[in-house]
């Protein structure tokens, strides 16, 4: 909290974009928690997984210049 509290302090904080993605946190937070009581547990451990190794691979292709 101190830090956060800092870091405004010196300008470095967009509060705007900060207020953005607060409401969308908290809206995915609602339809998230509906969400994963009627999708099946294979079935977001299939997304997740999915997701992380697109990530991973977008970072290492990425470090040897390729862009996806």
């Amino acid at each position: 909290l101190v830090g956060s509290l800092i870091k405004i302090y010196q300008g470095v904080v967009d509060i705007p974009a900060g207020i953005v993605m607060g409401i969308g946190a908290a809206i995915g937070a609602v339809y998230g928690a509906k969400l994963v009581a009627k999708v099946p547990a294979s079935v977001l451990k299939t997304l997740f997984g999915l997701l992380f190794t697109y990530v991973a691979l977008k970072y290492i292709l990425r470090y040897f210049g390729v862009t996806i």
